[in-house]
């Protein structure tokens, strides 16, 4: 049951930005919704990231993120940059 209630808000979440859910990477960020930016890029992107990344939002979701418009944006966008390519 909640990974229904994920699934649903992690699709309504891609619908409202306009991103691809059928992406294999933007469907990395729908799945760790919850987790921090910061523990995000340390799991999922290469630590050059975060040099870029506005230090107030690092500490934040990566849903809050999104929502505040702040993924994808420039050079620090989330949806690149990948640390196994």
């Amino acid at each position: 049951m909640e990974e229904q209630h994920a699934a649903r808000r992690a699709d309504r979440l891609a619908q409202t930005l306009g991103l691809n859910s059928d992406s294999p990477i933007t469907r990395q960020l729908l799945t760790h919704l919850d987790m921090r930016v910061d523990a995000f890029i340390s799991a999922f992107r290469r630590a050059g990231i975060r040099q870029e990344f506005p230090a107030e939002f690092l500490e934040r979701t990566v849903e809050e993120a999104y929502s505040r418009g702040i993924l994808p944006c420039g050079s620090y966008c989330l949806i690149g940059d990948l640390r196994n390519e």
